[in-house]
């Protein structure tokens, strides 16, 4: 169930994205991340916080974005 829902929750995050509701695509990456992280979902938290990311990058906190991917990149190298 939990995998599921954390794809869902990034699909959602990413439609968000999509339709330029950055507020939207952060909250719903954040859920994501917390569904995915406890259940080792890897992949599934990477595309939440790149998703994150892209909403921080929309929303004009480039230093924000770029902590955030910055500390995943550093946490899974």
């Amino acid at each position: 169930y939990k995998p599921g829902l954390a794809v869902a929750l990034v699909n959602a995050s990413a439609a968000a994205c999509d339709r330029g509701d950055a507020e939207r695509a952060l909250e719903l990456g954040r859920q994501a991340a917390d569904v995915a992280l406890p259940i080792e979902a890897y992949e599934t938290l990477l595309l939440a916080l790149q998703n994150q990311a892209q909403a921080l990058v929309m929303l004009g906190r480039l230093d924000e974005a770029e902590l955030m991917l910055g500390q995943t990149l550093g946490h899974f190298a």
